[in-house]
């Protein structure tokens, strides 16, 4: 009978431990505590670091947070001078360490933000002056259009780039 009693007792400290676990699991979860792919606490915000990954001529990671630049369009990988774009931004930031500014919005699982190499190059300047990538006006206003080449112009133009 006593070992039965104990049994009990144990089991009840057991999920009473389990249940305090997962409230504070639950608890971290949303109290900020920091998740790959999230950038710091607080947005707009500023991230520092090196890049980690370059999906394509406009989307880098940086410390594992992937970041969209804000205002242009680079070709994707499967259209034409989409993997020069990727190749051309991969040889932008090889080795460099790289600060961004978020705008606080989100793309998919992309936070949106300009991109600078610690010299102040802005990363997408560098990407449309190389004809790799257009200004989208929508969202740039037309900041990058000054340093669009005849290449540039003749990517494809995405329907979500049109001002509305």
């Amino acid at each position: 009978m006593r070992s039965i009693r104990c049994g009990a007792r144990v089991a009840r400290s057991f999920l009473s431990a389990l249940a305090l676990a997962s409230l504070l699991m639950g608890l971290a979860a949303t109290s900020g505590v920091a998740r790959a792919g999230d950038p710091p606490v607080g947005t707009p915000s500023r991230i520092s670091g090196y890049v980690t990954h370059v999906r394509d001529g406009d989307t880098i990671e940086v410390a594992r947070v992937p970041v969209r630049f804000s205002g242009i369009s680079a070709p994707e990988l499967s259209e034409p001078y989409g993997q020069q774009s990727k190749n051309a931004m991969r040889g932008l930031v090889a080795g460099q360490r790289v600060i961004c500014d978020l705008t606080g919005r989100k793309t998919y699982d992309r936070w949106v933000g300009n991109c600078f190499l610690a010299d102040g190059t802005d990363l997408s300047v560098a990407v449309v002056a190389l004809g790799l990538a257009r200004d989208c006006p929508r969202y740039s206003g037309g900041l990058y259009e000054p340093f669009e080449t005849e290449r540039s112009k003749r990517l494809p133009f995405p329907g979500y780039c049109k001002p509305k």
